[in-house]
């Protein structure tokens, strides 16, 4: 399989506070910089999407979720140019702790508005329509 047809699954969560959806920002170092995006992360082997999702919530924000606090939202597939994308989108309206960020790390919580105003990843743009819809 070329790296063109390569699968990446995986899973993000929209974290919903007062009407607003918390998005991080894509650091320098990685591919599609300064862009934003849903938290989440890439499923390990033999991990469930909803563990994985906890896991990459604690591991990238410090926060702590019990998988019962997730609910399946939709999901989402989309080609990059070297990649194909499929990604697990749940809500979550509970968690645990205080947002720890890494350094140059930035999060934002933003409304329905402003959702349509941000610079994001272009697959997380096909979920605009159904976030709104929640915060409505």
């Amino acid at each position: 399989m070329s790296k063109k047809n390569t699968l990446l699954i995986v899973v993000a969560a929209a974290l919903i506070k007062d009407k607003k959806i918390l998005f991080q920002r894509r650091p320098a170092n990685k591919s599609m910089p300064f862009l934003w995006e849903l938290p989440g992360g890439k499923i390990k082997t033999n991990e469930t999407p909803e563990r994985a999702l906890c896991r990459e919530l604690f591991e990238e924000l410090g926060i702590n979720i019990k998988i019962n606090d997730l609910l399946p939202l939709t999901f989402v597939s989309y080609t990059y140019p070297s990649f194909n994308l499929l990604m697990l989108v749940y809500i979550c309206k509970k968690w645990k702790g205080n947002f720890l960020l890494k350094e140059n790390q930035k999060i934002n919580f933003y409304n329905k508005q402003e959702l349509i105003e941000i610079d994001m990843l272009e697959a997380d743009k096909s979920l605009i329509d159904p976030l709104r819809e929640i915060l409505s």
